[in-house]
Parts: C-alpha cells; sequence; structure tokens
C-alpha cells in the first residue's frame, strides 16, 4: 500500500515506474530462477543418464557373457552327438561289410555245391565259416546267435 502525504498526489508517470520497477524485479527474479532451474535440471538429467549407461552396459556385458557361454555349452553338445552319430553310423557300416562277406560267402558255396563243384571238405570249411560268430573286427559290438540265444560280444 502506498501511503500518500497529505497535499501530494502522485503522479501517473511515478506510479507506473514504480510498477514497472515491481513488475521487471519479479521478471528479472524469474527470469534467473528459470536460468538456475534449467542449468540444474539439465545437471541432474546428464547425472542420470550417465548411471543409467553405465547400468545398462554393464547389463547387456553380462547378457553377451551368458550368451557366449551357451553358445559354446551348446556347440560342445553338439559336437558330442556328432561324433556319437558318426561313429554309430561307422560301426553300422563295419557290421554291414562284415555281413555282406557272410552272405557272399554263404551264396558262393551255395553255387558251388549247385553246379556239383563243392568238394566235401570245401562245404564242411564254408559250413565252420558261416557258422562262426568270432569276427576279426575290432572296436565293434555284435550280437550273434550261438546256442538258440542270442549273446552281445564287444569285438
Amino acid at each position: 500500500m502506498i501511503l500518500f502525504v497529505q497535499g501530494t498526489i502522485p503522479r501517473a508517470t511515478s506510479v507506473w515506474d514504480f510498477a514497472g520497477a515491481i513488475i521487471a524485479s519479479f521478471g528479472g527474479a524469474c527470469v534467473i530462477l528459470l536460468a538456475l532451474s534449467s542449468w540444474l535440471g539439465k545437471v541432474w538429467a546428464s547425472r542420470i543418464l550417465e548411471g543409467d549407461r553405465a547400468r545398462y552396459a554393464e547389463e547387456l556385458e553380462n547378457l553377451r557373457q551368458q550368451g557366449s557361454e551357451k553358445l559354446a555349452g551348446l556347440t560342445a553338445e553338439l559336437d558330442k552327438f556328432k561324433q556319437t552319430e558318426l561313429r554309430i553310423h561307422s560301426d553300422k557300416l563295419i557290421i554291414y561289410r562284415v555281413a555282406i562277406d557272410i552272405v557272399v560267402n554263404i551264396i558262393l558255396a551255395l553255387a558251388k555245391h549247385e553246379s556239383g563243384r563243392l568238394t566235401k571238405e570245401e562245404g564242411s570249411a564254408a559250413l565252420e565259416q558261416s557258422s562262426e560268430d568270432d569276427f576279426s573286427c575290432t572296436g565293434i559290438s555284435v550280437c550273434s546267435r550261438r546256442n538258440r540265444s542270442w549273446t552281445r560280444k564287444t569285438l
């Protein structure tokens, strides 16, 4: 509230000057306050951003490491599976070759017998050779029939 001295009338320009000074001082203070709050907001935002970046970088590195470990484990498991399957396939091929050799010998013996060129000694030898279950292969398992019972034998 403006106090007036008796007998003086305030001039309009002085009132407006006074009002302008008050508004200017509030406005200046607002500008200064706005600038300081903007600066402080930028500082806080940069600190929060750096903290988030560090946290996310660490999280990303952990995920990369876990992914690499899983990949290494799966690769080792796949290699084991591959080696096992290759070994099984190789064993089957060896068994098939042995079986084919036996069948070929039997067919040759039967063909000789049919043509009458098979002697008694050759027939006995062919029979013994086809009935024996001791193959000369090593490192494979073969199921053989001996005395009407199946036995597993590692060669």
